[in-house]
């Protein structure tokens, strides 16, 4: 004997039964209230940070590093630190966007 299949239920009220229902009666997406669908959550821009000064020892490594790099290269990594960027991640990224 065959039982008959139970139409699954839409839970966003779209209309549809799509996967959005299907993760929304599962928990993983919390359910629409009252007919709404639920709204994606706006990202906050990323506030910048406020300039600082270069620590001696930061001046001093950079002084040491120079010698290897170029004037555009030195100046990215001294802007990006003094926004609060750790040495090796201004390194990288100048890397990648100026070179050597």
């Amino acid at each position: 004997m065959v039982k008959p299949q139970v139409k699954f239920p839409d839970m966003n009220k779209d209309g549809k039964i799509t996967k959005a229902d299907i993760l929304m009666g599962r928990g993983v997406i919390p359910k629409a209230q009252k007919g709404k669908t639920p709204k994606a959550k706006k990202e906050m821009p990323k506030k910048e940070m406020p300039k600082k000064k270069l620590t001696p020892k930061q001046m001093e490594k950079l002084k040491e590093h120079s010698k290897h790099h170029s004037p555009k290269h030195m100046a990215m990594m001294r802007k990006d630190m003094k926004m609060g960027m750790s040495f090796t991640k201004a390194h990288n990224k100048a890397q990648k966007a100026v070179g050597k």
